[in-house]
């Protein structure tokens, strides 16, 4: 099931994720019209089994060209600036 995010606004996901687990579905985020947003406490993208962001240029956070996220960029940081301590 893709619930889709859209227009900085979260889905119904009470509702997207009770009918998941009534029928043992997968839920598989679209977020890429609303990254930052909130359901409750939780934010757009997470409260699924997987969140989908987008770089394309015609999203919110568009790149030149498509761009990309590294989930590891801050340890990698972290290693170059303790290098240079």
């Amino acid at each position: 099931m893709i619930p889709v995010h859209l227009y900085g606004q979260s889905a119904e996901m009470d509702t997207v994720l009770d009918f998941a687990k009534d029928y043992n579905l997968v839920v598989i985020e679209d977020a890429a019209q609303a990254m930052g947003s909130e359901y409750g406490e939780k934010r757009a993208g997470s409260m699924g089994d997987f969140g989908c962001f987008s770089f394309f240029p015609s999203k919110n956070s568009g790149a030149f060209g498509d761009g990309g996220a590294d989930d590891q960029i801050e340890y990698v940081v972290d290693k170059i600036s303790a290098f240079y301590r």
